[in-house]
């Protein structure tokens, strides 16, 4: 009997128990992402588009992911290096108090109201700035991105009881012309919560200032201790 699409993604999520390290982690996203591409053509979501690089979409960003990243920039040529430092400094100087709410939304310190109020100035604060580590049109640690930028564009993320797909506007409007064109209303995908609660149990290090935290912050503490 052909398998569903429930069956085979179900069939790779239980390994997920085995994965134990952020290696495993990137290796195991790779084999899921890959199969979901093939169950789901319409997804877009590939190296080259850095929609989801722009605005005030941001990653959460963990411990050992930062740390593993902070490596790669301190191996980077020193003009590289100095780009993004000097990308870094410039958003946070432009953009503190909204990089701060945006910090203080993923440690759940904030108020629904206050999110509600809030959410459109960040949005227009943020609109035309990218990613500090996005530099010539391209992720410049692409091989050791955190997680959440690996995902994106194939996992559900389950948010106050719904469901809603972690992806961009235009990626999201090819997906729902993909389920009209195929009769359908129902995508099955992996839910990032679930990743997430995984992750969590080896990603954290407390010899960092942040547990988690988005990559302009991680840049600005490291900038001002010197560690980049």
């Amino acid at each position: 009997m052909e398998k569903n699409n429930y069956q085979i993604i179900g069939d790779y999520l239980l390994d997920l128990q085995r994965v134990d390290s952020l290696e495993k982690m990137d290796d195991f996203v790779k084999i899921l992402t890959d199969a979901l591409d093939q169950i789901y053509p319409s997804i877009s979501c590939k190296t080259g588009c850095f929609t989801c690089c722009t605005g005030a979409s941001m990653p959460t960003v963990y411990a050992k992911e930062w740390q593993r990243i902070r490596d790669f920039i301190q191996n980077m040529p020193e003009d590289l290096r100095n780009r993004i430092k000097n990308k870094a400094i410039k958003m946070n100087n432009e953009h503190e108090k909204t990089l701060q709410f945006v910090h203080e939304i993923i440690h759940q310190k904030v108020t629904m109201e206050q999110l509600t109020d809030f959410a459109q100035q960040m949005s227009e604060n943020l609109k035309c700035e990218s990613c500090p580590l996005h530099i010539d049109n391209k992720c410049s640690v692409y091989e050791v991105r955190p997680t959440k930028c690996r995902i994106f564009g194939y996992f559900g993320f389950i948010f106050d009881s719904k469901v809603q797909i972690l992806t961009c506007v235009s990626d999201n409007i090819k997906i729902r012309a993909y389920l009209d064109s195929n009769k359908t209303n129902q995508i099955v995908l992996p839910y990032w919560n679930y990743f997430e609660r995984k992750l969590i149990k080896f990603v954290l290090d407390d010899t960092e200032k942040y547990s988690m935290s988005i990559i302009p912050l991680w840049l600005k503490e490291d900038i001002e201790t010197g560690k980049i």
